[in-house]
């Protein structure tokens, strides 16, 4: 291993559920649907306008799915608000802290849009640790196409093969593999029946001295 790619929701900061309830808001708001109250796991790790497009199929829904995501990224500014839905996953701040003093090289590469993206790492207070942020916004296809992964391991200089990815999801595991990369997998309550990777683990902080 010489560099490392983290997933941003669910991995390095604390928000999977936040973000899904701003989707559940939308829907009954603008069309008075009651999204499932568990999160769905073929949500995890897509784009935005991915999710928007299948849950209005769902119901069989026409709308215009630019406008829905203008409304939800307004939802999503008013969740992140307070302090405490911008809290780091446990482990994550040792972890990274133990990778820098290592000198390898860290990015995030997440489907959410770059705004958002760069809003969550700063006020999360971890964004001066990774070289390099990838979001949505750059890439045409996101998970589980590689693209997100391919791109931030051109941007760090790093072949793939020589990555460790960091996700907690199937998509972005699969995205991961699909990159040549090895993928280690964070289990939480949303996904732990669903994942595989190279390594499944609960918590970040068991990665220090493993890497």
């Amino acid at each position: 291993m010489k560099a490392v790619i983290f997933d941003l929701d669910g991995v390095l900061v604390d928000t999977e559920r936040i973000r899904y309830q701003t989707y559940r808001g939308l829907f009954k708001e603008e069309f008075g649907v009651t999204l499932p109250e568990e999160i769905p796991w073929e949500i995890l790790g897509r784009k935005e306008q991915e999710n928007l497009a299948a849950f209005l199929r769902m119901h069989n829904i026409k709308s215009d799915i630019e406008r829905l995501a203008r409304k939800r990224h307004v939802l999503l500014e008013q969740a992140f608000s307070q302090s405490q839905n911008k809290r780091p996953m446990p482990g994550a701040r040792s972890l990274l802290e133990w990778l820098r003093a290592k000198g390898i090289p860290m990015a995030v590469a997440s489907s959410s849009s770059r705004t958002y993206v760069e809003k969550v790492l700063t006020d999360a207070g971890i964004r001066f640790f990774f070289l390099v942020v990838v979001s949505g916004d750059d890439v045409r296809r996101g998970k589980p196409a590689p693209d997100l992964f391919l791109m931030a391991a051109r941007k760090l200089g790093v072949p793939p093969r020589d990555y460790i990815v960091f996700e907690d999801s199937p998509n972005g595991i699969f995205a991961a593999k699909a990159a040549g990369m090895r993928a280690i997998a964070l289990a939480s309550s949303l996904n732990k029946e669903r994942l595989s990777g190279d390594l499944v683990i609960s918590h970040l902080g068991e990665m220090r001295g493993m890497l």
